[in-house]
């Protein structure tokens, strides 16, 4: 992919992430509740971190347009996403339900 290809995808990444996670965060967040899992609102809390970050990147980019430094700033944020809270936040709900069900 050439640099210019890489930052011309960014808004429609952006974007669909927005969509996906405003979706999935819902879905989520009604599955821990369904279970009492005593930490929901801390963990709606870094829901809500992660749109609000998505929402700056949106800004960012109606701002300045696509840039690469952009895409390099959201490759840093979903990669620690993935690392901090779906591998770390997501699996004590997960152990939680797992061992009160």
């Amino acid at each position: 992919m050439t640099k210019g290809k890489s930052t011309e995808v960014i808004p429609d990444v952006i974007k669909e992430l927005s969509r996906y996670s405003i979706e999935h965060f819902t879905s989520e967040e009604k599955y821990m509740a369904d279970h009492n899992y005593p930490k929901l609102e801390e963990h709606k809390e870094i829901h809500k971190d992660f749109i609000k970050q998505f929402n700056e990147f949106q800004a960012k980019i109606n701002k300045e347009g696509p840039t690469p430094d952009l895409s390099i700033r959201v490759q840093v944020f979903l990669g620690n996403w993935w690392r901090n809270h779906i591998l770390i936040e997501d699996m004590k709900y997960k152990k939680y339900i797992k061992d009160n069900s």
